[in-house]
């Protein structure tokens, strides 16, 4: 991934005229699903930044995907 080789630890801010806005997606609920985030530009104007993560509960379901403890769901979800 090139923003890893880079030192950069963040996604970069947009520069466009509106903010982003996100959508998730899925197609079937078995074992071989299609998973979509779609992102798309968004009319408001409270928000300046992007919300990769809409909410905290991705960051346990990734952890429990990946068989990690639940802990490092809490400190991914602190973090970021």
């Amino acid at each position: 991934m090139s923003t890893a080789r880079s030192g950069h630890s963040k996604i970069p801010k947009g520069n466009g005229s509106y903010p982003v806005g996100c959508t998730d997606l899925m197609f079937g609920y078995a074992n071989e699903s299609v998973f979509l985030r779609l992102y798309y530009p968004a009319q408001d104007p409270d928000r300046l930044d992007t919300v990769w993560i809409p909410n905290k509960e991705y960051f346990f379901g990734l952890s429990k995907f990946l068989g990690t403890p639940q802990f490092i769901g809490n400190i991914l979800s602190f973090l970021y």
